[in-house]
């Protein structure tokens, strides 16, 4: 759940550099619990597109207003990606773009309970 998710805040706020290869074991874990949630995004390329964002850029600026849709399509490309694109998971890290994905779905979580 996006609970399990949130407990992460924590690690990814006090996270700093992180060297390559960034195999920490609380972000294997971070990794793991994501695959065992249902905010996974089967077609989250499809869903970047139809948001009209191309690059990394334009993904990260979109973070702070995405909508559920488009945050699960965000999460997903990011932990799938670290497969295609060196080093993406260090970056996602040191840039806070783990946390701020996960303000944000906090943001959501409290927006609809």
């Amino acid at each position: 759940s996006v609970k399990k998710l949130l407990s992460y805040i924590p690690y990814f706020e006090s996270a700093r550099d992180v060297e390559y290869p960034a195999r920490d074991e609380e972000l294997l874990e971070f990794a793991d619990t994501f695959y065992k949630t249902n905010l996974i995004s089967y077609n989250y390329l499809v869903v970047l597109r139809s948001y009209n964002l191309h690059t990394m850029d334009q993904i990260e600026s979109a973070i702070e207003t995405a909508d559920l849709e488009l945050l699960k399509a965000i999460l997903t490309g990011y932990i799938r990606q670290d497969r295609f694109i060196w080093g993406l998971w260090e970056y996602a890290v040191r840039e806070k773009v783990f946390l701020r994905i996960l303000n944000r779905f906090n943001e959501i979580l409290q927006e609809i309970t």
